[in-house]
């Protein structure tokens, strides 16, 4: 079933007063998409999964990660504005942020940040060292993470474009592998998707205990073992060619 693409905001003025509010910059420096392949990036936003290129978009965002992590789960993140009721990093202003929007309402969100600006956060740098990455590995990864999901309003169903579009546009762009640090809730979703944990788990001091997982995009073989949704996107880019083993990551960042 093809999903109708997201309508934007009922009050665009109210929204970009509300980014404005919140601290967020009404529009992102667009260098950090140079990074990015910009055919994938296109593709994303004519199929519903957009990506965020302004304030009012991420603090849509903000307000999701807010209401689950903060007002529901109790969290204390230092980024998050207990006034504003937003939840937003520094590293976001240099990550690709996906998400679908409708009425105005984020429905599912969820970050894709390169190595070097990631190594810059303390909590995906923590994922990093925890997930035994080699910094020779670093610029071929790409690192998943604040993955939302508002309950009700189909929310749900837009899991599986949000993931494809994460994965196509790191592939695009020459990006060989997926790095997340996922809650024990979550190991199904990301075993679903293909991810398999690497390194060991960890205790972050907000969130709780992680374990890494990886998801190296050419293992068609694995894949096809879990069927994972992204088998098609796989076959899609690739074809079916022959699945190889993720290769050894020396050298563990230290």
């Amino acid at each position: 079933m093809r999903h109708s693409a997201p309508t934007r905001a009922e009050d665009p003025g109210r929204d970009a007063s509300d980014a404005r509010e919140s601290g967020v910059p009404e529009a992102f420096d667009q260098s950090e998409f140079r990074f990015w392949n910009a055919g994938a990036l296109a593709a994303s936003d004519a199929d519903g999964v957009q990506v965020a290129r302004s304030g009012a978009a991420l603090t849509g965002i903000g307000r999701l990660r807010y209401a689950m992590f903060i007002a529901q789960a109790g969290k204390k993140y230092p980024s998050a504005d207990t006034v504003a009721g937003t939840f937003i990093d520094p590293v976001d202003r240099y990550s690709l942020n996906l998400h679908v929007t409708r009425a105005g309402r984020c429905l599912v969100g969820c970050r894709l940040t390169r190595a070097e600006p990631a190594l810059a956060d303390p909590q995906l740098a923590a994922l990093a060292a925890h997930a035994g990455l080699a910094a020779s590995s670093l610029p071929a990864i790409a690192f998943n993470s604040r993955l939302v999901l508002a309950s009700g309003f189909g929310a749900r169903a837009w899991l599986v474009p949000i993931f494809r579009h994460l994965y196509r546009i790191g592939v695009l762009s020459g990006l060989a592998w997926s790095v997340a640090g996922t809650r024990p809730a979550l190991f199904p979703l990301f075993e679903r998707f293909g991810f398999r944990p690497t390194g060991e788990v960890y205790q972050d001091p907000v969130a709780g205990p992680l374990q890494p997982m990886m998801l190296d995009s050419r293992d068609r073989a694995h894949m096809v073992r879990v069927n994972s949704p992204l088998l098609a996107e796989h076959d899609r880019i690739f074809g079916h060619r022959a699945s190889r083993p993720t290769p050894p990551i020396p050298e563990p960042l230290r």
